[in-house]
């Protein structure tokens, strides 16, 4: 398993693949994985939405990582002395409660 999955670490579906022939083999948390990332969430969000503990949400996001249905960034970083984006910080506020 990939040691740079965070909870923060940012996963987004990756566009264009379409439903794949080999998607067919994949577990409905896969899929569950893949509609939910179509705009990017946070892995800690991944595993509230599954039910799921983050070990087992690590595993399953590995498991697409590896066969390139997604793709992970690091959180965006925000510089001290900037404005903060209010809309980024509803849309965390917003998860938090989902929660």
């Amino acid at each position: 398993m990939r040691g740079d999955l965070t909870l923060i670490t940012v996963i987004a579906t990756v566009a264009g693949l379409g439903d794949q022939q080999g998607d067919r083999n994949l577990q409905p948390e896969h899929r569950l994985i893949l509609k939910q990332c179509r705009t990017p969430v946070a892995l800690a969000e991944v595993s509230a939405m599954l039910r799921q503990p983050i070990a087992v949400t690590k595993i399953l996001v590995d498991d697409l990582l590896g066969i390139g249905r997604v793709a992970i960034r690091p959180p965006l970083i925000v510089v001290a002395g900037e404005e903060p984006d209010l809309i980024l910080l509803q849309a965390v506020k917003d998860a938090l409660l989902r929660l």
